[in-house]
C-alpha cells in the first residue's frame, strides 16, 4: 500500500530541489544588494526545526507539526501547541534574516501568521465551548506580545523593502491575534492593557505641553530675579503681576489642550475599538469562507482527508 506512495514522494522532492536552484540562481545573478544579515536579531525564546525554510525538505518539517497537533485533541492545547509551533518559525526566521535569505524569511513570516492566526481560533473555539481559559489566554496573548515586539524591532531595521513589506503583514495578522486572546482575557485584564495603552498614548500627547511647562517656569524665575533688585522695586511689582498673568494664561492654554489631548484619545480609542470589532467580523467571515470553501471542495473530492493509521 505504500509503495504506490513513492513515486509521488520522489516527483515532489524532485520539483521542490528544481525551486531552490532557480532560487539560488535568481540571487546570485540578482547579486547581494539587500544585506539582511546585518540585522540585529532580538533574543528569542525557542529553537528552530531540525529542517529550516530554505530547505527543500521543509514540507516534511510540516507535515511533523501536522502530526503533533493530530497528537492534540482538546482546542485549548491546540492553541499552546500553536504558540509554541509559532516560536519555532520565529527562530527559523532568526537563522534565515542571518543567512540573508530573504525568500526563506518570507516562507517563515508566512508560517508565523499561519501559527498564530490557528492558536487564536483555537483559544476562541475553547472559549465558545465554555472551557476556563483565563490563564491561557494571559499566556498566548503576551507571547503574542513579545513575537509583535521583536518583528516590529527586526522592520525597523531591515533594509528590503520587499521583507518589510511582509513583516507589516505579519505583524498585523499577529496584532489580530492578540486582539482574539484579549477578548478571551478576564474584564480585569482587559481593562489593564486598555489602561496601560491610555497612560502611553497620553504621556506622548502632553509631552509638548510639559515642555512648555518648562519653559514658563524658566521664564517666571528670570522674572523674579530681575525683580529682586532693590533699585527697580516698581519694576519689580509690573513683572510679577505680568508673570502672573503670563501663568495663568499659560496654564489656560496648558490645561486646554490636556483637556483636548485626552478628548482627542478618547475618541480615537473608541474608534479603535469600532474598528477592531469591524476587522474581528471580517476575519470571522472570512474564515467562515475558507471553511465552507473547503467543505464544498471535500463534498467534491478535490480535497482528500488523510485517514489516520492505527497502530497495531
Amino acid at each position: 500500500m505504500k509503495k504506490k506512495y513513492f513515486p509521488l514522494l520522489a516527483l515532489s522532492l524532485l520539483t521542490l530541489s528544481s525551486v531552490s536552484v532557480v532560487a539560488y540562481r535568481d540571487a546570485e545573478v540578482l547579486g547581494a544588494s539587500t544585506q539582511i544579515a546585518d540585522v540585529v536579531f532580538p533574543p528569542v525564546t525557542a529553537g528552530p526545526g531540525h529542517i529550516l525554510p530554505d530547505s527543500p525538505f521543509y514540507p516534511l518539517d510540516k507535515l511533523y507539526q501536522s502530526f503533533r497537533l493530530g497528537l492534540v485533541f482538546t482546542p485549548e492545547n491546540k492553541a499552546l501547541l500553536h504558540t509554541q509551533i509559532a516560536a519555532e518559525r520565529l527562530a527559523e526566521l532568526r537563522v534565515e534574516v542571518a543567512r540573508n535569505n530573504t525568500k526563506a524569511a518570507n516562507i517563515a513570516l508566512t508560517e508565523i501568521e499561519h501559527e498564530t492566526m490557528a492558536a487564536a481560533n483555537n483559544l476562541r473555539d475553547a472559549a465558545t465551548r465554555g472551557k476556563d481559559v483565563s490563564q491561557l489566554s494571559r499566556d498566548i496573548h503576551q507571547a503574542l506580545t513579545d513575537y509583535r515586539t521583536v518583528l516590529a524591532d527586526v522592520k525597523s531595521q531591515v533594509p528590503d523593502t520587499a521583507l518589510e513589506q511582509q513583516l507589516a503583514a505579519t505583524i498585523g495578522v499577529i496584532r489580530e491575534s492578540r486582539l482574539v486572546a484579549e477578548d478571551a482575557m478576564p474584564a480585569s485584564d482587559s481593562d489593564h492593557e486598555l489602561a496601560a495603552n491610555i497612560d502611553a498614548e497620553l504621556d506622548e500627547a502632553v509631552m509638548g505641553v510639559s515642555d512648555t511647562a518648562t519653559k514658563l517656569e524658566k521664564k517666571l524665575s528670570i522674572y523674579e530675579k530681575y525683580a529682586s533688585k532693590a533699585a527697580e522695586r516698581a519694576t519689580k511689582k509690573q513683572q510679577e503681576e505680568a508673570a502672573r498673568a503670563s501663568v495663568s494664561a499659560q496654564q489656560k492654554v496648558i490645561k486646554a489642550q490636556r483637556e483636548k489631548a485626552i478628548q482627542d484619545y478618547l475618541t480615537k480609542v473608541e474608534a479603535l475599538r469600532k474598528q477592531r470589532e469591524t476587522e474581528l467580523a471580517t476575519l470571522r467571515k472570512t474564515i467562515k469562507d475558507l471553511q465552507d470553501q473547503l467543505k464544498q471542495l471535500r463534498s467534491t473530492g478535490a480535497v482528500i482527508t488523510p485517514t489516520p493509521t492505527t497502530t497495531q
